[in-house]
């Protein structure tokens, strides 16, 4: 089997085939590069400019959330593209809600150096957890229903 040539159109391939919308941010947190779940989550929420935003500062949008509780998300994300950005960490990851009218969902952000000592950049990608939560509400619920019922037989 002939391994491909790795080229920008392998590597844009290899992006737009994980499932984690991914972008690719410079030095200045200004978006280089994203993939195609990027895209059509951006397109699929109304995202009236170009879906790939590329050229949108990403640290200014997370600055300037309004008051609201996507703020405080929005500023530890910030803070942590930052310090990954400086070295001063080598990876950062949370979760947050990101519930709509129509349905609830969560995700978790991570935050990566880009692997190339030329280029000071890094790789945010946003996976959906929604199953992962819902998992540990139904486990939580269990076990208070277990507790409960422990409590009943005594």
């Amino acid at each position: 089997m002939d391994i491909p040539m790795v080229n920008n159109d392998f590597c844009q391939v290899v992006l737009d085939s994980i499932t984690a919308h991914v972008a690719i941010l410079d030095e200045n947190g200004v978006i280089v590069s994203t993939n195609r779940a990027w895209q059509e989550y951006a397109s699929i929420n109304g995202l009236v400019s170009p879906n790939d935003c590329i050229g949108q500062n990403y640290l200014k949008i997370c600055d300037t959330t309004p008051d609201s509780p996507d703020k405080e998300i929005a500023k530890e994300v910030a803070n942590g593209i930052r310090k990954v950005l400086s070295g001063k960490i080598d990876e950062f990851f949370t979760h947050y809600p990101c519930h709509t009218e129509e349905q609830q969902s969560w995700y978790a952000v991570r935050v990566v150096p880009f692997r190339d000592v030329s280029e000071k950049m890094v790789i945010v990608t946003h996976e959906n957890i929604m199953n992962v939560i819902m998992i540990n509400i139904i486990s939580y619920k269990l076990q208070i229903s277990i507790f409960k019922s422990d409590l009943i037989s005594f």
